[in-house]
């Protein structure tokens, strides 16, 4: 049973990967360039930055890869603009992310023992997220990004929310200021 489910899973994680290939191959056959979607979003004013911000907190909770948005702020917001709002997208998705996470897990975590790591490194990162949250999600999140699924991890932890976004401001601005910047070698 536990075979089928991998199995089941990684299928899943494959389509997906596969629609968003047919997905953007057909939106570039279609003419949808950065300059349409330049156009696109200044036609939309102030609206845009608001949007952007909104679609990755989603994108997020799908799990769609964070980088991918802030490679589109990038090349739609300059690198600068891209840098901004990218930075701020990947915060507030991930604080989004935190939140539901730690809803949907608050009656599970009271019955059971927290989720841990079976990747040693990773395990006794989770050792000392407790002690030193906010340093020990920084460095998790220089490593791991954008990754959802550490986002669901620290949520089953008792890490304060408020120690879970100064660890992602921390950690996610070299990350996000690196692809911002070489984002226009895409």
């Amino acid at each position: 049973m536990k075979d089928t489910r991998a199995l089941v899973s990684r299928l899943a994680a494959a389509a997906v990967v596969a629609a968003l290939v047919i997905a953007a191959v057909a939106l570039r056959r279609s003419g949808v360039d950065a300059e349409m979607l330049q156009r696109e979003l200044e036609a939309l004013g102030w609206l845009a930055p608001p949007l952007f911000v909104l679609v990755f907190a989603v994108g997020e909770l799908l799990h769609l890869p964070g980088i991918l948005f802030v490679v589109v702020a990038r090349v739609v917001f300059g690198p600068w603009g891209g840098f901004a709002l990218g930075y701020v997208g990947a915060l507030f998705a991930l604080t989004v992310s935190f939140a539901v996470a730690r809803r949907l897990v608050s009656a599970a975590r009271a019955t059971r023992e927290p989720w841990r790591p079976k990747i040693r490194l990773l395990r006794r990162a989770f050792e000392r997220l407790e002690a030193h949250p906010v340093r020990t999600i920084a460095l998790l999140r220089l490593v791991l990004w954008l990754a959802p699924p550490l986002t669901y991890a620290i949520a089953t932890t008792r890490v304060r929310a408020r120690d879970h976004l100064i660890g992602c401001a921390i950690g996610l601005v070299i990350p996000v200021l690196v692809v911002a910047l070489a984002g226009g070698l895409f």
